[in-house]
């Protein structure tokens, strides 16, 4: 049997450990950029592809449906044969993609090469967090770093809707994808000069190939099927067979896990009751806030005729707090505690939502402004002390499989609240009927991840 391989390097100095830490902060920024940049470009797309409001939901959930089923892969990998060679290798894949993206000819080339952007971002996230809990090993230096990624992941958020708006107008939609390129050669550098992170080799087990083939292959059925149903019909035999499907993918993804030498998932994880937690309510957090910026998006263009710079200007009073509240949550979180933190924010961002629920489709942007600042604000105190929280609570050696479990589980919401999204406008003729009821069910679904985080996420005793 081989021996593992450990080389340990030589601590970083203060001014490598911060050019480490950019390399990696900008990694993960295109990343979560790409979940809501592409958003604002909807329309622009449809205009120079083609291609109903059924092809634009592909074209938002074709990166967040690959991302969310290989993170926890990814995450795996990291642990199991380095974090360096994971992240590198996916920045690579990440800048080929964007720009074939750029030069996509038709909807559905650009489907498939946001899938493979998917990929690529899979491979960045878990492998940028594992980097941080294996080089900053003093616990006020990893606190800090975690701090710094948290509020560079909330800055990635904000930024997509208004840097979107503005490049679309400017250069077109395809300068959204060209934009990740120098940014992943400059991650690139700053990361690959550093020696960290030495391969794991022959470890006693493999990567759980099984697990991770059906955990593709159950996302897949069941975004198809949400996302499909409306035009197969919902009582369909295809509809039925895709739903269907993904389930039993799934009982048989947590059969291979629980017997697995080497799981993808260890369910070990679970026995935490802040790491449980901590996924329902990243799949909520993400579910709610991916269908209310589809739903923002289309109100914004279509329904006020905005460009897609006012667009993103729009969506300041929502992404500004999503920037500045993260500076100050190590002060929050101290005082209050993650749970109440995480709990509050729940609730204020549900409140904003109920606010534009009985708000007129045709009220127009001024009568927003007060609900989009609350949701911002909201999702601003969620967000980081989620990670943190998770990382945390994770047991030592998991960090990468723990935070690929959370980003995970916070891109199948995303998913799947972009599908929700998208069913809602097909089956209404009115958009003041999809706005209402698509914003009326995530204000109820963000109190429910107010109750999870009091009930799960507040320490114990």
């Amino acid at each position: 049997m081989n021996q593992a391989v450990v080389s340990t390097p030589a601590p970083l100095t203060r001014a490598r450990s911060s050019l480490l830490l950019t390399g990696l902060a900008l990694g993960y920024f295109i990343v979560l950029l790409d979940t809501t940049i592409v958003t604002v470009a909807l329309p622009a797309i449809r205009l120079n592809l083609g291609g109903g409001l059924h092809g634009l939901t592909w074209v938002a959930n074709a990166y967040t449906m690959v991302y969310a089923s290989l993170l926890l892969g990814m995450g795996s990998l990291s642990d199991r044969y380095g974090a360096k060679r994971v992240f590198l290798a996916g920045l690579t894949a990440f800048a080929l993609a964007s720009v074939l993206s750029a030069a996509a000819s038709s909807l559905g080339m650009l489907i498939a090469l946001r899938a493979i952007l998917g990929i690529g971002g899979a491979a960045i996230l878990p492998a940028a967090l594992t980097i941080i809990a294996q080089t900053f090993t003093d616990p006020q230096q990893r606190a800090r770093a975690l701090g710094i990624s948290a509020a560079v992941s909330g800055l990635a958020l904000a930024a997509g809707p208004v840097l979107g708006g503005f490049l679309v107008d400017a250069f077109g939609w395809p300068s959204i994808f060209l934009v990740n390129v120098p940014v992943a050669i400059a991650a690139f550098v700053l990361v690959s000069r550093n020696r960290l992170d030495p391969a794991r080799r022959g470890s006693g087990s493999g990567f759980d190939l099984a697990g991770q083939l059906t955990s593709i292959l159950a996302v897949a059925a069941i975004t198809c099927g949400i996302m499909e149903g409306a035009q197969w019909g919902w009582s369909s035999t295809p509809t039925f067979a895709m739903l269907a499907g993904g389930a039993a993918l799934l009982l048989l993804f947590a059969r291979i896990e629980r017997r697995s030498a080497s799981p993808m998932l260890p369910f070990s994880l679970f026995r935490s009751s802040v790491v449980s937690g901590g996924m329902a309510a990243g799949f909520l957090v993400n579910f709610g806030f991916s269908a209310a910026l589809f739903l923002l998006t289309l109100y914004f263009q279509n329904e006020l005729g905005h460009s897609a710079r006012l667009t993103g200007l729009d969506f300041l009073a929502m992404t500004l707090p999503m920037a500045i509240v993260p500076m100050y949550m190590g002060s929050i979180v101290k005082r209050f505690g993650a749970g109440r933190s995480i709990g509050a924010g729940f609730l204020i961002a549900a409140a904003g939502l109920a606010i534009l629920t009985f708000t007129p489709a045709n009220a127009g942007y001024a009568v927003t402004i007060p609900a989009l600042c609350m949701i911002g604000c909201g999702l601003a105190l969620v967000l980081p002390a989620l990670m943190s929280s998770v990382i945390a609570a994770a047991p030592q050696g998991t960090a990468g499989i723990a935070s690929g479990a959370l980003n995970a589980f916070r891109q199948l919401g995303a998913t799947m609240g972009v599908a929700f999204c998208g069913v809602l406008l097909d089956a209404n003729a009115l958009f003041a009927d999809a706005w209402v009821r698509t914003l009326g069910v995530t204000s109820l679904l963000f109190v429910a991840g107010a109750g999870v985080a009091y009930r799960y996420l507040r320490p114990r005793g």
